[in-house]
């Protein structure tokens, strides 16, 4: 089910009636939910630039829902800038959780990187699953699909898949063996405003664990198969993993009163 983002806005205030009117008043039109996330240790991310010759096709996905977001290049961990796309797959714990599962919920989301009309840039999630039932502003409640991210010793896999993508991984981890390094700022920075296609986006709140964290390259991949809109991504341009966990504070679809 889609909501124009008109729509989205009395839904939204739907969804705050119940919680503590203190904080958040319905009638409000400015009341922003916010969710405290624990992403757990080993949280990964494998890179691809986007083929040149697919660019048009990924740009044409991104502009289904709206005209106001557009492509630009980023810095993973090193110096090297181009367009990307980015698989983030982890396991996620969160207090709103608890009155429905007490397991860490497993997510996998296809990422680039994008800017809108007024100059704000971010991570846009293209499309992503859960292992869980989830709420998003296009979507609205999105069913749970095939999404697993565990670990057998030293490896640990991965496998996610839904009608747009597909991903089938293994990578090997040595506990403190892995060799180590600082991510980059500016994808550090694109972390602020996590977009979905429709425009609207998540205000991410983060403090040291991420400011000052470092990322782990694995020390074997095993296996990776990559396909997404029929595109099969080959020699993937990095992989490495967040050696220890991640707090954030997210405020859910901030720009919603503003579109």
């Amino acid at each position: 089910m889609w909501l124009s983002n008109i729509l989205l806005k009395p839904f939204y205030s739907f969804m705050l009636m119940g919680l503590p009117t203190v904080t958040y008043t319905p009638i409000n039109q400015k009341s922003i939910f916010h969710v405290p996330v624990t992403i757990e240790d080993t949280s990964t991310y494998i890179n691809y630039k986007i083929p040149k010759e697919y660019f048009s096709k990924i740009d044409k996905y991104i502009k289904k829902y709206t005209n106001d977001l557009s492509l630009i290049p980023t810095r993973l961990s090193d110096d090297e800038i181009d367009y990307f796309i980015s698989i983030n797959i982890y396991n996620c714990t969160s207090p709103i959780f608890n009155s429905i599962t007490s397991e860490p919920v497993t997510r996998c989301e296809i990422n680039t990187y994008v800017v809108n009309s007024k100059g704000e840039e971010g991570t846009l999630i293209m499309d992503y699953t859960s292992n869980f039932l989830s709420l998003d502003p296009v979507n609205i409640f999105k069913t749970r699909e095939k999404c697993e991210f565990k670990r057998k010793k030293e490896n640990y896999i991965l496998n996610a898949k839904n009608k747009n993508f597909k991903l089938n991984s293994i990578f090997s981890r040595k506990d403190k063996g892995d060799m180590a390094k600082s991510l980059n700022k500016k994808l550090i920075a694109h972390t602020d405003n996590i977009f979905y296609v429709n425009g609207i986006y998540d205000k991410i709140y983060y403090d040291s664990s991420l400011i000052k964290s470092s990322v782990r390259f694995p020390s074997e991949i095993k296996e990776i198969n990559f396909e997404f809109l029929d595109i099969k991504f080959n020699n993937p341009h990095s992989i490495f993993y967040f050696e220890d966990k991640l707090q954030f504070v997210g405020a859910i679809w901030a720009n919603l009163y503003d579109i």
